[in-house]
């Protein structure tokens, strides 16, 4: 299955939905790859050739990790058989709003006082303007380590969007920034040998400051969506076909739609780095804090459309038999970090509804204290919720017909189409 053989052996450091992709990228590509992460399960799955993430196949990685190109370890050890290695650890804000590199920081220092000279460090985490530069290259330095001499150093913003099926690392463009005129070459060159298109930038803090605006841009585009929503059902008009018409225009638009907030492990930290980084040079980021704010209270006004529609039932939440549909942070993933369906579930717990749930990707999850098991989707089941919330626009929903529900429990809070595909449309 690799194309060419190679003497290289590389390292990719956290194997999420970022590292496992890449790692397994790397072994197509003919490199053998020591795969490090600090949980123990995923390394555990991973040596049972159990993927534990959608889109990642079996087959491929039953045959990279039985013919030990691939080798999944918890230990920082054999990374210093590596000549480069990719780190792809979590970052996150902390309860200030403040960047959180402790991760980050504790794998640069792991990884770079095991690798042999001139071997390439390139970091694939997002982090806060200026970090490459300052904060992970004095920790090299205090390493006695030398950039462009005794290690090279590149930043290179992950981009992959999970379950997306036409992009993905061989055709999105990554964005690459040296430390150093050599730091730059050397990291181009090994993501020119795994078929990863490339754009060089001049510094890395440029590349850093373009990742977090990606995803700042997204959050108030998406914020814009929530707030025409609110309007739109406060005068009684449908928001989808409003952005589908504003969509015609050729020029000037980009449809974002409306949801129930913004969740996942990027857009929201993302935005916050933003904002924290203009915090820290005197100034504020004015627009991206509104558009925090309005995704954030997104939860809470999908809370307000149950209690209005159970309410026209002569219903109130406490006591009323409620079913999720959907439970991660988007359609078609896994992933339910920074669920805003799970921030719903809560509030409606706390207002005391007898809560049920349904994700064709979650066989189980605690809320609350208590835990849950996925409810069927038989249509006699359907029909006796008081309420059922369409949360998470799943594909496996389209199956869904409109006569599975009574007349009146179905809240659909996404543009899915109940029925399209039952229907044939």
């Amino acid at each position: 299955m690799p194309e060419t053989e190679k003497k290289e052996t590389l390292g990719v450091i956290g194997l999420g939905y970022v590292g496992l992709p890449l790692a397994l990228n790397c072994c197509e590509k003919g490199y053998d790859v020591i795969g490090i992460d600090r949980d123990e399960k995923k390394i555990r799955a991973l040596k049972n050739n159990r993927p534990y993430l959608v889109g990642v196949s079996a087959k491929k990685l039953g045959y990279f990790i039985e013919g030990k190109k691939l080798i999944p370890t918890v230990s920082y050890e054999k990374v210093a058989g590596c000549t480069a290695v990719f780190i792809c650890v979590s970052t996150f804000l902390d309860s200030k709003g403040q960047p959180d590199h402790t991760l980050l920081l504790n794998a640069v220092s792991e990884t770079a006082a095991r690798l042999k000279g001139g071997s390439l460090l390139v970091v694939e985490s997002t982090v806060a303007p200026g970090t490459t530069e300052k904060t992970i290259a004095a920790c090299l330095h205090n390493l006695g380590l030398k950039i462009g001499k005794d290690i090279y150093l590149a930043f290179s913003p992950e981009r992959i969007d999970p379950g997306n099926k036409e992009y993905n690392l061989t055709n999105i463009p990554k964005l690459v920034g040296g430390v150093t005129p050599g730091c730059l070459q050397k990291a181009l060159a090994l993501y020119a040998s795994l078929g990863i298109p490339t754009v060089a930038v001049s510094k890395p803090v440029i590349a850093e400051i373009a990742k977090i605006l990606e995803n700042t841009y997204r959050d108030i585009n998406i914020a814009l969506a929530n707030e025409t929503a609110k309007i739109c059902a406060a005068a009684g008009v449908d928001v989808w076909e409003v952005i589908k018409a504003s969509a015609t225009k050729p020029f000037g638009f980009k449809a974002f739609y409306p949801g129930i907030g913004v969740g996942g492990s990027c857009i929201p930290k993302d935005a916050g780095y933003y904002i924290a980084w203009a915090l820290s040079h005197g100034t504020r980021a004015c627009l991206a804090e509104s558009a925090r704010q309005v995704n954030e209270s997104m939860p809470f006004n999908a809370l307000l459309r149950v209690e209005k529609h159970l309410a026209a039932r002569g219903k109130q939440i406490g006591g009323s038999r409620v079913l999720l549909l959907g439970v991660t942070y988007k359609e078609n993933v896994g992933d339910m970090r920074g669920s805003p369906a799970l921030a719903l579930a809560e509030l409606l717990l706390a207002r005391q509804a007898v809560l049920f749930y349904h994700d064709p990707y979650i066989e189980a999850l605690e809320l609350g204290g208590e835990k849950y098991r996925r409810e069927s989707l038989a249509r006699d089941r359907l029909s006796s919720y008081d309420c059922v919330i369409l949360a998470v626009p799943h594909s496996c929903y389209e199956d869904l017909s409109g006569q599975d529900f009574s007349c009146t429990n179905l809240i659909n809070m996404t543009g899915l189409k109940i029925g399209r595909k039952a229907e044939g449309k």
